[in-house]
């Protein structure tokens, strides 16, 4: 299906939600509140975030929304960007914590969407609770950011969006449009959304190879070696939350996702014989052609029982994917097609209770069990993996004066898997942690310190000596002598006012990797102990100048980051810079003119390899007005990046006893003045069908 037949749906899906939405609402306009005051407060003359907004829980800031909070902001993750800690990037429309985009979305305590909640109109919210570096259920995540609905509330918003992205050279050109309609009751919250994504993108290669000392190969015309992919995905979800009664509510999710992903290089080589001394230009040709299907049903519980706060969620999801893979070189082509099918079964039990005014007590347990068919259409082998993975952890949160508080826990997970030829393994962890928070200054100064422990037994494939032929050129062998690996991880951060400082150690005396090695005229594969160190500091600034009918938005930070490893007399590091500055004039009547600089590269490092990417790089330029008493809005964004620093957009080096690869790309040329146009249409309506007395209101 075309994009424009997909945007002719969408449009026409969203217009139906739209009209029946306003039609119902039109009886409740009397004592409603105005429709485009729930996209724009009044104006202001200042802005001052108290210390009484924001009430430091056991382990949690909890926030009140205002309105001097939601003054001209647009939706909810530009609400979250005025929190320190948070950047909100007008010109993409997305949020990140810390520098990354690693965030966990609640709404009411039940997990959501990150698209979803992002867009949602943050008039329906009354409070926000941050979990900075939490622990427990959500120990993979930054940040968690739980939305609390006010109380009563009564309403729908419908959205729909259209991003095109694209620049004069061609060689990348992007669509995203989505579509959502919501409805909120003070039994219900339900939500309908479709997105769908189109990608195509075209690069110029750089490429040489080395196998074992005797072939060599090297592109010779970077107009001729070229990497073509595109990608469709679409996806959509349906979710419900019911309210049994004060204590008890359940959630109900539905999730499909449909991807084609298509990528085909081709490259013109000098292929170099090197013990024949010989060399001939040759034509190497792949094509990889993945389509994949995914279903996934959720099921979740919130609930008060005798004092405890419990939650729970299993989900069951069903993926098939279907690859075509070929590969041709002058004289040679191969071809493989494989049948996959995943089947993932997660769940999870957590709950806390108030030991006390001070003390609360959290504890939980998550499982997944994994099956994998892997079926190969062309001989009709089929081959199959199970896994099962379990965790358990516990959380004591004190708080030991009206200005500290802080927790201690623990975790143990157990990992056991089964391969397709009957090989078993299994693996053991365990690990502690531990935060420590200040506050005082009436909030204005705050501080936070954690530490985590992390011990991990090697596994049963590490540690076996059995020696296992990968191909015709290595095997694979453990090494039965394997230390455990212990990690050791400190986080640091102050807040004073608008400015902010993090820093981050990670350390691990025995991290477990793979080496190579040359034994008995053979390569091994195998696996030792060496160590692992990384140093990241990191400085915030956020400030907001504010005029009668306008504002100047601030919001920079910069970090250092810097890795390394040694092993036996080896060792290797690597370091850079980041830094991200973002100003943005937000005027009533003239619109939002924002101008970003973004230096974000991102550096891998292992013993034998090593990538460095940039994930964006130069400046975004981003005009956006509305209309339509704020219902529709226009932006148009422009992109220009660093000539030398998209020079190396993307490059990975891999040094191994059988061959060496180097790979790089110059994605200059696709991202200089790259254009995106984002248009918005949305509409809501809401109000509070019950009014709180003072008493309640204060309880909340």
């Amino acid at each position: 299906m075309s994009s424009k037949r997909v945007l002719f749906l969408l449009v026409l899906t969203n217009s139906f939600f739209v009209v029946a939405a306003h039609t119902n609402g039109q009886s409740q306009q009397a004592d409603s509140i105005r429709n485009d005051s729930i996209w724009k407060n009044e104006v202001l003359d200042s802005v001052v975030v108290k210390g009484s907004m924001v009430i430091h829980d056991h382990d949690k800031d909890i926030w009140t929304i205002t309105d001097e909070m939601r003054q001209r902001t647009y939706d909810t993750n530009e609400l979250l960007g005025k929190i320190q800690g948070f950047f909100y990037n007008r010109a993409t429309r997305s949020l990140s914590y810390m520098g990354r985009d690693n965030i966990r979305f609640l709404i009411n305590g039940i997990e959501k969407e990150a698209d979803y909640v992002g867009m949602l109109a943050n008039k329906r919210f009354k409070k926000i609770e941050i979990t900075q570096h939490p622990t427990g259920r959500y120990q993979e995540y930054d940040v968690v950011v739980n939305l609390i609905t006010k109380t009563g509330w009564l309403g729908y918003e419908s959205s729909l969006l259209g991003s095109l992205n694209s620049g004069p050279s061609k060689e990348k050109t992007e669509a995203y449009p989505r579509s959502s309609f919501s409805f909120t009751s003070p039994k219900v919250d339900a939500s309908v959304n479709y997105l769908f994504r189109h990608k195509d993108e075209v690069r110029n290669i750089k490429m040489t190879m080395k196998e074992q000392d005797i072939l060599q190969y090297n592109t010779l015309d970077d107009k001729e070696s070229k990497d073509y992919s595109q990608a469709n995905i679409h996806y959509a979800w349906a979710d419900a939350d019911y309210k049994i009664n004060k204590k008890h509510t359940v959630s109900f999710k539905y999730a499909f996702a449909w991807q084609d992903d298509n990528q085909n290089s081709n490259y013109l080589m000098e292929k170099y014989d090197i013990s024949q001394h010989t060399s001939q230009l040759i034509k190497r040709f792949n094509r990889d052609d993945v389509q994949r299907k995914f279903h996934a049903l959720s099921v979740y519980y919130r609930g008060n029982y005798k004092g405890w706060n419990l939650y729970s969620d299993v989900t069951y999801s069903y993926q098939h994917d279907y690859r075509h893979y070929d590969f041709s070189e002058q004289g040679y082509q191969t071809s493989t097609y494989t049948d996959n099918t995943y089947n993932v079964l997660k769940y999870n039990v957590d709950a806390n209770i108030n030991l006390s005014k001070k003390s609360k007590f959290n504890v939980g347990f998550q499982g997944t069990y994994r099956n994998l068919t892997d079926g190969l259409s062309d001989n009709r082998q089929e081959m199959s993996y199970r896994s099962l993975y379990s965790r358990i952890y516990a959380k004591l949160s004190h708080r030991f004066s009206p200005h500290v508080s802080g927790d201690i826990g623990g975790v143990a997970e157990y990992s056991h898997s089964r391969s397709f030829n009957e090989q078993t393994d299994h693996q053991l962890l365990w690990g502690g942690n531990a935060q420590l928070r200040f506050r005082t200054l009436d909030n204005k100064l705050s501080a936070n310190l954690d530490y985590r422990y992390q011990l991990t037994y090697p596994s049963v494939m590490q540690l076996s000596v059995v020696k296992r032929t990968l191909d015709s050129l290595m095997v694979s062998s453990g090494k039965a002598d394997l230390k455990r690996s212990a990690n050791h991880y400190l986080s640091a951060s102050i807040y004073y006012s608008k400015f902010g400082l993090w820093a981050v150690v990670n350390h691990n005396g025995n991290h477990v990797a793979p080496v190579y090695k040359t034994s008995e005229g053979k390569i091994w594969q195998t696996y030792d102990n060496m160590k692992r160190s990384s140093l990241r500091l990191m400085a915030f600034y956020k400030d907001e100048i504010k005029w009668k009918n306008a504002s100047l938005v601030i919001d920079m930070n910069a970090s250092y980051e810097t890795a390394s490893l040694k092993y036996a007399s080896e060792r290797k590091s690597t370091s850079w810079m980041e830094a991200t500055c973002g100003l943005t004039y937000q005027h009533d009547k003239w619109g939002d003119f924002t101008i970003n600089y973004l230096l974000q590269p991102r550096k891998t490092l292992t013993f034998q390899s090593s990538s460095y990417t940039y994930k964006k790089d130069g400046f975004e330029v981003a005009y956006g007005k509305s209309f339509l008493n704020e219902k529709l809005l226009f932006q148009l964004n422009y992109h220009l990046p660093f000539k030398w620093a998209a020079d190396y957009e993307s490059y990975s080096n891999t040094y191994t006893p059988a061959y060496t690869r180097e790979y790089a790309y110059d994605s200059y040329s696709a991202q200089k003045n790259m254009l995106s146009l984002v248009v918005i249409y949305r509409f809501a309506h809401g109000r509070q069908v019950r009014k709180l007395n003072n008493r309640q209101a204060t309880a909340e």
